[in-house]
């Protein structure tokens, strides 16, 4: 298996172009070309990781959190540097999947669940996706030639579909002036043509890129056409709710929350002793307190609070657990058996070749010590 083969497989698991603006995900070092020599799963690429992966004799590193976030103008001796010129030198391919995996249905948030013992379907901030809702109006002999034409630039693609079109039956009515070039009619009189009008959804296409595609295939000097933006409500985004049949009191979720991710402490804003509706969001949850609050959550689970963050939260009635980023560590396992399984489901191993061995790495990456 390449790793464009591999990328691919990890995309159909969580889309890169879902990943938040901000994010650096995919292959961030390496060449898409190379073969995968085995697998590491990390949470963080540290100069240790590369270590034992280069012990492992692997030459891919799958991590949740990603380096290289702002543009470098320079690798120099700093540890970010360090660490690309490490990777480089042992020929070890990085890819990382971060936002993008946190929204979907085996994202992190959903490993926490796992984690707790619990189980949810409900997301707690669904994406929204802008699209454009694109009419043409296309006279009834270049109907199947403009289909055909905008399919070929993805015009009409749904998922697993394409030439999604609906079409509606009408008249066109026009009269060209004397500067007019028609493709139908002459100039000065009044000309009345049988046309279809064109429905269709355009995704990831800017405006004016559309508007040069229905110039460029349609047959009229002057195409008529709309173009509408929308947007839709997809089925996955940050965090997951759950909900206890019972509730339970904030000292003892805590205790539970302790146990299942192995904490010596965990800092709490207790803001009620009340724990009924819970919120799980893997990293920093604190930009989605109000969220919580509108979906009826009492607690939310999370990392990475600051101070003022959590008087906030305190303020608006909600209680927080904050049980650090390095919690998210579970994360390897839980990946790790999941691309083996998908790997195997989806048949993207080449069977041509050696198995590809997938470890999760044993390095402790958390920069904090409890003394």
């Amino acid at each position: 298996m390449k790793i464009n083969k591999l990328l691919t497989v990890l995309n159909d698991i969580a889309p890169f172009e879902t990943a938040e603006s901000w994010d650096n995900v995919g292959l961030i070092v390496g060449d898409s070309n190379e073969e995968v020599k085995g697998i590491t799963v990390t949470l963080d690429v540290t100069l240790e990781v590369i270590d034992e992966v280069v012990e492992q004799g692997h030459n891919t590193i799958i991590a949740h959190h990603p380096i290289l976030f702002s543009k470098r103008q320079n690798i120099t001796n700093d540890y970010e540097s360090q660490i690309i010129k490490k990777l480089i030198k042992h020929d070890i391919q990085l890819i990382a999947l971060h936002t993008n995996l946190d929204k979907f249905n085996q994202g992190v948030s959903h490993m926490m669940m796992k984690q707790l013992n619990i189980d949810s379907t409900e997301v707690l901030s669904k994406e929204t996706k802008d699209y454009y809702k694109l009419r043409i109006f296309v006279p009834n002999e270049s109907v199947r030639d403009v289909e055909s034409k905008l399919s070929s630039y993805g015009i009409g693609s749904q998922g697993n579909y394409d030439e999604c079109f609906y079409k509606l039956q009408g008249e066109g009515q026009f009269r060209p002036t004397a500067e007019a070039n028609p493709h139908i009619g002459k100039a000065g009189e009044l000309t009345t043509v049988n046309e279809v009008v064109i429905e269709t959804m355009v995704n990831d296409i800017p405006k004016e890129k559309i508007e040069a595609i229905v110039h460029e295939i349609h047959p009229y000097e002057e195409p008529v056409f709309d173009l509408y933006r929308l947007n839709k409500q997809e089925d996955y985004g940050i965090g997951i709710i759950h909900e206890f049949e019972n509730g339970k009191g904030i000292e003892e979720f805590v205790q539970d929350v302790k146990i299942a991710f192995n904490l010596p402490f965990i800092d709490v804003v207790a803001s009620s002793n009340s724990v009924k509706k819970i919120a799980l969001i893997g990293g920093s949850g604190s930009p989605y307190f109000d969220v919580c609050r509108q979906n009826g959550v009492d607690t939310l689970l999370t990392g990475d609070i600051k101070y003022h963050e959590a008087q906030y939260a305190e303020q608006i009635g909600l209680n927080v657990l904050d049980i650090k980023h390095y919690s998210e560590s579970f994360f390897k396992g839980y990946f790790k058996t999941y691309l083996e399984e998908q790997l195997t489901r989806l048949d993207k191993y080449d069977q041509s070749n050696h198995f590809i061995e997938i470890k999760e790495s044993l390095i402790n990456t958390n920069p904090f010590k409890v003394l």
